[in-house]
């Protein structure tokens, strides 16, 4: 009797297993999907907010990546690599001036951070601050000799500003 009865009960866990398994498939459809719900059923999770928005940048969706960004950095503002990846998104959906913050933000958490000083290099080299630039690009090839993108916009930064000061005599 007892035997049947664990039998029985075993059988009842499992239809209930089955049930509720069928009822969570579509959340995990894809990944934006499975953290949307993550999202809806926790509160204040920068990370999941985090990785929302790293998956919709990887799909394209800058504006979408800004928004889950932005939100993880409210819940928890001092995480350099969120920063970094806010300033990447801003700068793909045009807002170079907003992308200087955060890159800088991410630099005044984590100063070794050598691809967001590129990154922040580069975008003061587009607005035309050259020697802002050329600080940054440095500094990115001390932190990271093997930077190869750091070394390629010091080289091309230093050629313009050199460029520059013959044109100005």
């Amino acid at each position: 009797m007892a035997v049947l009865l664990c039998v029985v009960a075993a059988g009842v866990v499992s239809l209930a297993c089955a049930v509720r398994t069928r009822q969570q498939i579509p959340y995990w459809r894809d990944g934006v999907t499975l953290l949307t719900q993550i999202l809806s059923v926790t509160h204040d999770n920068h990370v999941t907010h985090y990785y929302l928005g790293h998956l919709l940048a990887e799909r394209g969706d800058y504006s979408g990546a800004c928004t889950h960004y932005a939100e993880s950095l409210r819940i928890k503002p001092r995480q350099a690599d969120v920063h970094n990846d806010f300033g990447y998104a801003l700068l793909r959906i045009g807002r170079p001036a907003e992308a200087i913050v955060q890159f800088q933000q991410a630099i005044a958490l984590r100063p070794d951070f050598a691809d967001t000083r590129n990154s922040l290099g580069s975008v003061l080299f587009e607005q035309g601050r050259v020697d802002e630039a050329i600080a940054q690009f440095r500094e990115a090839v001390r932190l990271r000799p093997d930077l190869t993108t750091a070394k390629k916009n010091l080289e091309y930064a230093l050629k313009v500003k050199a460029g520059r000061g013959r044109s100005s005599q």
